[in-house]
């Protein structure tokens, strides 16, 4: 029975991909067919186009990994050697904040488990040392700045460790974590509850069963969020704002508890809120998912690779987003499992290609470029976004708050653009906030912007001097504008001017809530008006604290004011 249901499987796949699949053709290339990998793509030489790294076994003996140039539309092989890796995870990141990827690997290699860090000196990539444990076989890794320090701090977990580690003047220092230990993870820097810092998600084998976990940033510490997701091992999870309204949606795939292969789709509806969508796309493990707007038509569809285990097939495809419904355009891409499969425009053509790695049904290894082809008259060319407007600075002693109005696409909607801003200490410098972009404001790493969808970035501890900085729109397509013309602001003194120490306020930006704890019992009320001094919420302190609903609010600056029968505090805060 299961044989007639595979052949009929088959057939139906097979008449589907011969009358729909139109939008899709596979190139021939040089890359080597690899499983059990993992791959990363992003502009390391700064000549406008993406690059790749790859990693993952060539046979069932030796592994390896290779770094490719994009010359033209080709990936043309380097000749810059790389430790073998599989299993584990390749990553393009700017360490050392000198604007080029820097790259970090760690797997299985043919030996030992490996674990390193390779610095881009010109296109020259040479070994650091650096103090991170090397962590094998199914682990993943994320590079993100929690703290909001200016650089990037790195979280690996996998073979049942996880560790963050925090990095500062060129040395990654292990910290303490609430995080649980885990095997076959997949790791995510995201900013879920838009407060503009960088949460946590977790996915893995926590003990023999699988485990999903949210860990919500407050000031640089995490908690346990209490959201309850699908628990997966041996999966991916990918964010992405698919329904356009301003926060980050998320997609699981993965093993459940009883080795059965999921997919699930959650809508971020906030508070902490997630919905499970039921969408109909196959259950899938030793799997992989993206999302990327394949048809420019300005959401995201997904990309979703992988086996499903208790139906005897393999899947690679994408499904297209018509307004929050998901459907199987059939591309007629080669079904695979056990590798990557990304989203990328490698043309530079202004449409989304596909890139996938790993083994089919056969076992054979696979590598598949994937090129997006012109979808008749329903398509065009994506634009760049246009940039950013009304930049300003609110100063508050070592502590700034940059701002601008939002920006338009010609696809993808405002409430989902996303924002890069550059900050240095001397003019067109990136030495303070790094944005990971070329001197034309080309994304040299392909992602959301590092203020996310927020308008504004908050910088505290800034020490005297004078700062230069600017700010660039990108859209679902990790299309760029230009920078806007740069602007500046200076530190004279480090002191606060309000008595910021006696007010504590949570979180920071705020979003939906806000909560205000008084300094002392005297304090009897809170007010929160806009810049003008107008009121627009007013609450009675109980209990030393009081909280606003803030969900209503548009985002900008407000004045916070706790007033008692002899004094009146206030501070400026920002949504």
């Amino acid at each position: 029975m299961k044989t007639r249901l595979l052949l009929f499987t088959t057939l139906i796949l097979g008449m589907s991909v011969s009358v729909f699949a139109q939008s899709f053709s596979y190139q021939s290339s040089s890359l080597p067919e690899l499983s059990r990998s993992s791959m990363d793509i992003a502009d390391y030489d700064g000549d406008g186009d993406l690059d790749l790294v790859v990693g993952g076994m060539l046979d069932s003996f030796g592994a390896a990994t290779y770094l490719f140039e994009n010359q033209e539309g080709t990936f043309v092989e380097t000749d810059v050697e790389l430790p073998a890796i599989s299993d584990g995870v390749v990553l393009f990141a700017d360490v050392d904040m000198d604007g080029d990827m820097d790259l970090f690997l760690s797997g299985n290699g043919n030996t030992e488990p490996f674990t390193a860090l390779y610095m881009n000196e010109g296109g020259s990539f040479t070994s650091a040392d650096i103090s991170v444990t090397p962590m094998g076989g199914n682990t993943d890794a994320a590079f993100g700045d929690y703290d909001k320090d200016g650089d990037l701090d790195l979280l690996v977990s996998g073979n049942d460790e996880t560790f963050l580690y925090n990095y500062d003047e060129g040395e990654f220092t292990s910290v303490a974590h609430p995080f649980v230990n885990l095997n076959y993870a997949t790791t995510k820097w995201v900013d879920y509850d838009n407060d503009g810092d960088l949460d946590l998600a977790l996915a893995g084998e926590l003990g023999a069963v699988p485990a999903t976990r949210i860990y919500t940033n407050v000031d640089g510490e995490f908690e346990e969020s209490g959201i309850v997701l699908q628990d997966v091992m041996s999966g991916d999870m990918a964010w992405g704002d698919y329904d356009n309204d301003g926060d980050k949606d998320l997609a699981i795939v993965g093993f459940d508890e009883y080795l059965t292969g999921k997919t699930m789709v959650y809508r971020n509806d906030g508070d902490g809120a997630f919905k499970n969508l039921s969408v109909n796309i196959l259950g899938v493990s030793k799997s992989t998912a993206d999302w990327g707007d394949m048809d420019n038509d300005g959401d995201l569809d997904l990309l979703v690779s992988g086996s499903c285990d208790d139906c005897g097939v393999l899947m690679t495809s994408i499904f297209e987003n018509d307004n929050g419904s998901f459907s199987d355009i059939f591309p007629g891409f080669q079904n695979t499992e056990r590798g990557d499969a990304r989203f990328a425009d490698y043309d530079n053509d202004g449409d989304v290609d596909v890139l996938v790695f790993g083994q089919n049904l056969g076992g054979d290894y696979l590598s598949l470029v994937y090129q997006n082809d012109a979808r008749d008259n329903s398509y065009h060319a994506n634009e760049a976004p246009a940039k950013p407007a009304n930049l300003s600075v609110d100063n508050l002693g070592n502590e700034v708050v940059l701002s601008w109005s939002a920006a338009s696409d010609d696809f993808t909607p405002q409430n989902s653009l996303t924002y890069n801003v550059r900050v240095g200490t001397t003019p067109g410098g990136d030495e303070i906030i790094n944005c990971m972009s070329g001197g034309d404001g080309a994304l040299l790493l392909p992602g959301m912007g590092n203020a996310n969808q927020s308008l504004s970035l908050q910088l505290t501890h800034l020490p005297v001097g004078t700062y230069y900085w600017s700010v660039q729109t990108i859209d679902h397509q990790y299309h760029a504008s230009e920078f806007t013309d740069e602007q500046s602001f200076s530190i004279t003194a480090t002191g606060i001017d309000h008595p910021e120490n006696e007010m504590a306020v949570y979180p920071v930006p705020f979003t939906n809530s806000l909560t205000v704890k008084a300094p002392g019992a005297d304090f009897k009320q809170a007010v929160l008006m806009d810049l003008t001094g107008k009121t627009i919420l007013q609450k009675e302190i109980k209990g030393s604290q009081a909280t606003f609903n803030t969900a209503a609010l548009t985002q900008g600056i407000y004045i916070l004011q706790m007033q008692s029968e002899k004094e009146m505090i206030s501070r400026k805060i920002v949504k």
